[in-house]
């Protein structure tokens, strides 16, 4: 993994992120706390056998939706394929506040039904703050879906140059090829994005 030196005004914006982190999450731990008062206050309450029966009952749904569901070494739970996916929408939608409050519960490198992962996402919406959040969080640059295209491909089709300089920075490989043989800069070129095609050429392949 690459470590880069943060600018003072990317420190500062990491802070910031940070800080806005840690009060969505303490904001979410709080109505967690209210709901379980919620449920255990009935069985506190005086005799009446109805209401303390339907206490109980809701309190063991409660717990068995907590519980974690059983799995093989090799599967993937249902709850954290839909955290992965509902991550990569939230790439999408460009909600940098729901990216940073799930980025520490899935994989950054998971693939939508098209193999497409948050990086690809964040390149083709060109979400420049989320791609460097991810980058942070070490998501693979050169990552590739079912048609081997990357991330910097993406990029490169739509002329997108700062999301391709950031991904450049992050050591994204300039050479590899689609399945078609195409690389980024090639895309660049196909697409007529000549700022995007110089900053490819610069970086050192040759068209």
């Amino acid at each position: 993994m690459t470590f880069r030196i943060l600018r003072p005004e990317e420190a500062k914006k990491k802070t910031i992120a940070n800080m806005k982190k840690f009060f969505l999450k303490k904001e979410i731990d709080e109505k967690r706390a209210r709901v379980d008062r919620k449920l255990t206050q009935p069985i506190q309450k005086k005799i009446n056998p109805e209401p303390v029966v339907i206490a109980s009952e809701e309190i063991d749904m409660a717990s068995k939706e907590t519980e974690k569901p059983q799995c093989s070494e090799n599967s993937i739970p249902k709850n954290q394929e839909t955290l992965n996916l509902e991550f990569i929408e939230a790439v999408k939608k460009g909600e940098i506040n729901e990216v940073e409050w799930l980025i520490d519960e899935v994989d950054v490198d998971a693939g939508d039904d098209r193999g497409w992962t948050a990086m690809m996402w964040a390149a083709a919406r060109n979400k420049t703050e989320i791609a460097e959040i991810l980058i942070e969080y070490g998501a693979d640059v050169d990552a590739r879906d079912k048609n081997s295209i990357t991330a910097l491909m993406v990029a490169a089709k739509h002329g997108h140059t700062n999301m391709v300089k950031i991904l450049l920075e992050a050591d994204a490989d300039v050479e590899m090829m689609d399945k078609d043989n195409m690389t980024a800069l090639m895309w660049a070129v196909k697409n007529r994005h000549s700022k995007t095609a110089e900053l490819l050429r610069k970086s050192g392949l040759e068209e």
